[in-house]
């Protein structure tokens, strides 16, 4: 501030001061040993960190992954002991592509317990090459998260971090980070095995492809049957980039896609295409436990985190897939499955109680085929927040209560929360039980 005070007299342009502010703010927080980095004092950190865990408990682990760094990184915090340690570490000694691994810690990782250094969980930066970046490796994935469960640990969440790294002169977004992050609660008498299944979508690919790591089995062709429902061209068949996946099923189309020379919004889910997908998975006995979203530099890769119930045969809840797409005009909340119109008029009866929200209502446009019903008119988000310093698009307290309270009513709860869409657009979306 005193910088831009001082400059401002001479005629200097204002975003030239903000470039010189942050040029100065880059050099301090280049000491990332400081407090101002860690919101403590570095020497401190051992001992405020038991003294949390000593008065809340400790059967929290939290995972995170750093691919968009150099060295690539996966950092663990929590109750971290020798056995988790060295299953980990076996477990990415023995993938080809991670045998140079090692446990480190440098200046960057003072909030984490164990480090491991020159990993590569995701496709990386993909330099001089087809390939996307930054995608998740997805069998050396599902051996880290049947492995981390074989310790009494349950995934539980995965929730993104990240956010804009650059912009251009006019304020639009050239480049975004993504770090994906596990939540694991300590769960000895868990109702799953420790199989897990991931799921990773690839629209925003020539062709769009379902990617799938883990033990896929019978599956394979009920999916098959599944998507071709919605797209008739839809077959198993790997190419040269799916070699970290055990099943592909490629010219899906789960998005809108790029939505090129049209209106429609670009990569939004399609909800009924969605809501097939996890209907097969869960028909024979996977449920749906996280959904980490992987990306990068303006890609999204959504995915879901599925986990084998030991009791396979145990009938499947019903699902919705709901989607909100307040970064439109009019705001909506979508909203696919067997129960979504009901659903809908819920929702609208509750949310016209909220304020913003009175002229919402149960209705679709041409926009819509891929949903069952729409809640029209919603004001969910802070919206565009033009000519106002609130921040765009950042979500309402009032609205999401109201919203996930009268779902709960209804007997439904929240399964996971996929992120679609991409650098410019985030669609926020929630698979409900």
């Amino acid at each position: 501030v005193e910088l831009i005070l001082r400059v401002a007299p001479f005629g200097l342009s204002l975003s030239f001061a903000l470039e010189s502010c942050l040029q100065c703010l880059r050099a301090a927080m280049g000491c990332c040993g400081s407090s101002s980095t860690y919101g403590v004092a570095p020497q401190k950190i051992p001992d405020v960190i038991a003294k949390l865990r000593s008065k809340y408990g400790s059967d929290v682990l939290i995972m995170g992954i750093k691919d968009q760094n150099q060295p690539g990184k996966m950092c663990l915090s929590g109750s971290v002991d020798q056995n988790l340690i060295s299953a980990i570490h076996q477990v990415l000694l023995e993938d080809p592509d991670n045998r140079g691994v090692k446990q480190a810690k440098d200046e960057y990782d003072r909030m984490w317990e164990v480090n491991w250094h020159e990993t590569k969980l995701t496709s990386g930066c993909q330099m001089l090459s087809m390939a996307k970046k930054y995608f998740p490796k997805g069998k050396v994935l599902i051996k880290l998260f049947n492995a981390i469960a074989a310790q009494g640990w349950s995934l539980s969440a995965a929730p993104n971090f990240g956010g804009v790294e650059s912009r251009d002169e006019h304020g639009t977004p050239t480049s975004c980070v993504d770090w994906p992050v596990f939540v694991f609660y300590r769960d000895p008498d868990s109702i799953y095995t420790n199989e897990h299944l991931l799921f990773a979508i690839k629209d925003s690919n020539v062709p769009g492809k379902l990617c799938a790591a883990g033990p896929v089995g019978d599956m394979e062709a009920a999916m098959t049957s599944k998507l071709q429902a919605f797209e008739p061209s839809v077959k198993s068949e790997k190419d040269d980039y799916d070699h970290d996946y055990d099943v592909v099923w490629r010219n899906t189309s789960i998005t809108s896609g790029a939505s090129l020379m049209s209106l429609a919004k670009s990569y939004f889910p399609k909800g009924k295409t969605n809501v097939a997908i996890i209907d097969c998975a869960y028909s024979f006995g996977w449920r749906a436990v996280a959904a980490p979203n992987f990306g990068g530099q303006g890609d999204s890769w959504p995915c879901v985190m599925f986990r084998k119930l030991k009791n396979a045969n145990a009938p499947p809840p019903e699902i919705l897939f709901g989607s909100i797409k307040d970064s439109n005009q009019p705001g909506k909340f979508c909203m696919a499955g067997a129960s979504a119109d009901k659903i809908v008029d819920v929702l609208c009866g509750a949310l016209a109680k909220v304020k913003d929200n009175a002229d919402v209502k149960n209705e679709k446009d041409s926009y819509d085929e891929d949903y069952d019903a729409v809640c029209r008119n919603v004001c969910i988000t802070t919206g565009m927040a033009a000519f106002s310093l609130k921040l765009p698009y950042f979500p309402r307290g009032d609205s999401m209560a109201t919203v996930l309270s009268a779902l709960a009513a209804e007997g439904f709860q929240v399964a996971c929360c996929p992120n679609f869409g991409g650098m410019l657009d985030s669609w926020p979306t929630f698979i409900f039980e």
